[in-house]
């Protein structure tokens, strides 16, 4: 049986403290970095003149580090698939900026995409390395509760939230807050005691609510749900707490549905935070989805379907959506179909597969999350944080699993887990680091 630094805290210690911590603090900084959106936040806000540019640079240093050291390698160490999804991406990239209009437009979109791709591959490769994960894990736990307080400041003293009446903390934008905080809660939640994980959640759901994105509302559903299935979360009473929890769904939605839901907020004295904006999400024009933002987001996503429609196989190049002179799609999938099409969305569901394939089943939660975001996203193949949880999904799964192996099944988890009887409260399924040699 290999050794792994969960069953061996001397070990685990070592790559903490010793020969390899450079390793695990750098994954931390790098997570904490870009999932709490720090790095653009300053930049964006004028505190600083550190630009974006010149911390990819510093997570791609530490990549080039590793390589030169022998700590890491980029066809060794990186998943075969995870290799030639890359170069597929890379070679779609460029070929699709051959046929595009080579604005500034589809200038800047091919560097999203070579940024994106080289920043994967940085994130995956320091996540694999002893006691990275685990520092990394932790990083995440603080991004989510930092952002939790960060959102119920921001909506109640609005600080820095681009949209008043919707909290965003850090993130400027209420939309990605919410969708990253969904996120970093199912990665951080295997360093969350278990008995404190229901409430870790419920806490992370109160800085989602506060953003009023209704996509972030489901992303937060979609992980608990997700954290139960696959053991994180253990209920002591399961029928009674689905009864609850499938109750409080169903009032939630009906509320969303038939606009009701305002009114209830009204009766608790919450009306006075409230802006038009938030109003209507919450259903001031008689339902959650007949505001302006929905009406207008299905109008664009029209749009994107059409011009698909009109060149179906390759699209019409890099950056085709940027160009329009409004919202783009906010839809990853026709972004991708009118950008590149057929083989733009073809490029971006490999991905997916990829992501899912090979990751273990918190993984799979993850990828889960990252493929529903992108029904209301059209900037995930190019926002760092989005990137890195992918990279943290593929890594679990190489932790889990072995370098040449396929990870197990849940099935296959909960057997090993028993006959290892490793006495920690890790439910079936948590990263087993390999210890480097």
């Amino acid at each position: 049986m290999s050794l792994s630094l969960s069953h061996h805290p001397e070990r685990r210690f070592d790559s903490i403290t010793g020969r390899y911590a450079i390793w695990a603090w750098l994954a931390a900084i790098n997570t904490f970095l870009y999932c709490s959106n720090i790095f653009l936040h300053y930049y964006e806000t004028g505190q600083t003149s550190f630009k974006p540019l010149y911390w990819y640079a510093f997570t791609l240093a530490a990549m080039a580090a590793m390589m030169l050291l022998g700590r890491a390698s980029v066809l060794k160490d990186l998943p075969r698939p995870l290799l030639i999804w890359l170069w597929a991406f890379l070679t779609y990239t460029f070929f699709n900026f051959i046929y595009s209009s080579h604005s500034e437009a589809a200038t800047q979109a091919l560097i999203y995409n070579v940024e994106s791709a080289f920043l994967f591959a940085a994130f995956f490769l320091l996540l694999i390395q002893p006691g990275a994960m685990r520092m990394a894990q932790w990083a995440l736990l603080v991004v989510a509760l930092l952002g939790v307080v960060l959102n119920i400041i921001d909506f109640f003293t609005p600080a820095w939230t681009t949209v008043p009446g919707r909290a965003a903390g850090l993130y400027g934008n209420p939309t990605i807050s919410g969708k990253v905080l969904a996120l970093a809660m199912v990665g951080a939640v295997p360093v969350v005691p278990s008995r404190l994980r229901l409430l870790f959640c419920a806490m992370v759901g109160v800085g989602i609510i506060l953003t009023f994105s209704r996509a972030a509302w489901i992303l937060w559903a979609l992980g608990v749900t997700g954290l139960s299935v696959t053991g994180y979360i253990k209920f002591k009473y399961k029928r009674l707490t689905a009864a609850l929890v499938a109750s409080l769904a169903g009032f939630l939605l009906y509320a969303l549905l038939t606009g009701t839901l305002l009114g209830h907020l009204n009766s608790v004295g919450l009306d006075e935070f409230l802006t038009p904006d938030t109003l209507e999400r919450l259903g001031g024009r008689g339902s959650s989805f007949g505001d302006e933002s929905a009406t207008s987001r299905a109008a664009v996503a029209l749009r994107a379907w059409e011009e698909f429609q009109d060149a179906p196989w390759i699209g019409h190049g890099s950056g085709y959506t940027m160009e329009w002179g409004y919202i783009e799609p906010h839809n990853m999938y026709l972004t991708m179909a009118a950008n590149g099409g057929i083989l733009g969305i073809a490029v971006f569901l490999g991905l997916l597969f990829v992501v899912w394939r090979y990751s273990d089943p918190l993984g799979k939660v993850l990828c889960t999350l990252y493929a529903f975001s992108s029904l209301t996203s059209h900037n995930n193949l190019d926002q760092p944080a989005m990137i890195y949880m992918l990279a943290l999904a593929l890594a679990l799964g190489r932790l889990a699993g072995g370098e040449e192996k396929r990870p197990l099944s849940s099935r296959q988890y909960i057997a090993a887990h028993r006959l290892e009887g490793s006495g920690d409260d890790s439910p079936p399924g948590a990263p087993q680091e390999r210890h480097g040699i």
